[in-house]
């Protein structure tokens, strides 16, 4: 699909990480977006507004304050007849997953489930959604492969974002609807989430306190920088696969 063959865009988690970067660029690019997030308090909810203060100044931004299981407002959404949907609402953090189960359930399988459902009805030409490298669990195999089988996640998150990827395959079989799911490896950058291993080493650096290591700091982790991830959604929206592939 080429760029003035999708005019409109919804974002869902606009005011996130990822999806206030990716919403910037596109306004840049001349699209016109949809923004869509509940401003969750998982952190502060006064970044992500300073997020959106930057994208509310174009003219071509329109912002819907829901959350995903609102079907009403999410049909309102859909109503503005966006060809591309790009769902990065979820709810993020492994650890957090432990104590409260529910909000994952909620925003990750019943919210994304809710954007399927939307995009059968308003024939949507390209769902991208994002997964995480969390699905891969525990594979001792590295790097990473997207043939690696991912079917033993070690996480109620890593869980949810599997299902999210059959889910998506099962409703571009059954009807014919093009998605795209990327596995983001631990996204950094500008006006990233505070809860971030490397926010809370920066901190403790400046205050002089001894920063907190995990397993002995016997571990290696891939970092993506954002404006990377940011390249990599721009060119998977202009260019919607095959159903089926």
């Amino acid at each position: 699909m080429m760029k003035d063959e999708c005019k409109r865009i919804l974002v869902t988690g606009a005011a996130g990480f990822i999806g206030a970067h990716l919403c910037r660029r596109l306004l840049d690019a001349g699209y016109a977006v949809v923004g869509y997030d509940n401003l969750n308090s998982y952190y502060d909810v006064s970044l992500k507004r300073e997020r959106l203060s930057l994208l509310e100044g174009s003219e071509r931004f329109t912002f819907l304050h829901a959350d995903l299981c609102d079907t009403e407002a999410l049909e309102e959404a859909f109503a503005r007849q966006p060809q591309v949907v790009v769902n990065l609402a979820a709810q993020a953090g492994v650890r957090w997953s432990i104590d409260h189960p529910r909000d994952y359930i909620d925003a990750n399988i019943v919210g994304f489930f809710n954007v399927l459902e939307a995009c059968r009805h308003h024939e949507v030409r390209h769902l991208v959604y994002a997964s995480s490298s969390s699905v891969y669990g525990d594979a001792d195999v590295v790097p990473f492969s997207e043939e690696a089988r991912c079917d033993a996640p070690v996480s109620l998150y890593a869980a949810t974002k599997r299902s999210n990827e059959l889910l998506a395959y099962a409703y571009a079989q059954l009807y014919g609807i093009p998605c795209t799911g990327l596995r983001f490896f631990t996204v950094y950058g500008p006006m990233g989430r505070p809860d971030m291993a490397y926010f809370s080493f920066a901190e403790r650096m400046v205050s002089g306190e001894p920063i907190r290591l995990f397993n002995e700091g016997n571990m290696l982790r891939d970092f993506t920088y954002v404006e990377d991830v940011v390249d990599g959604l721009m060119r998977v929206i202009e260019g919607a696969p095959p159903v089926g592939e």
